[in-house]
């Protein structure tokens, strides 16, 4: 889980992240501090970040762009 915040355990999951959503250095950071907050949910507008969080078991909003 990408809230185990061990050199080799993040970086694992980093890894694995990265080659099965497409996710990028930002979509993990996001996520990672949620968890490490404990957030109850997560409010975002990108769909990879979303599957990121929802693959880490968090509750996710997808907030509608202005636009």
């Amino acid at each position: 889980m990408l809230a185990d915040f061990e050199a080799g355990g993040l970086a694992d999951e980093a890894t694995a992240h990265t080659e099965r959503l497409g996710a990028r250095a930002i979509d993990l950071l996001h996520v990672a501090s949620a968890l490490e907050l404990e957030s109850e949910v997560f409010l975002t507008t990108d769909d990879r970040q979303a599957q990121l969080a929802k693959a880490e078991g968090l509750k996710i909003v997808t907030v509608a762009e202005a636009g």
